[in-house]
């Protein structure tokens, strides 16, 4: 760990500070809300369990994801707009 975080707490509030700088507040906390919901806690034993995946899969999965995440602007928009 580097000097500028000396303990996890304030490596912790870094993280949370970086990802609501690249999200936004809303996205960041979606973000937080999702992962918590995450089985288990080792990302790399899970992504290694995980079986391989050829570039046509990938694609699929990344138009969906595209998708998805249009979708959920959209919402947000018409949530927003109906607020107002």
């Amino acid at each position: 760990m580097s000097a500028k975080y000396p303990n996890i707490q304030d490596l912790r509030a870094a993280g949370i500070t970086a990802l609501q700088d690249a999200l936004g507040i809303y996205d960041a906390t979606e973000f937080l809300r999702l992962w918590r919901g995450t089985p288990g806690s080792d990302c790399v034993k899970r992504r290694k369990e995980q079986p391989e995946r050829n570039l046509e899969e990938m694609v699929e999965d990344i138009m969906l994801l595209q998708e998805a995440s249009e979708m959920f602007q959209r919402k947000k928009a018409a949530e927003q707009h109906a607020t107002r």
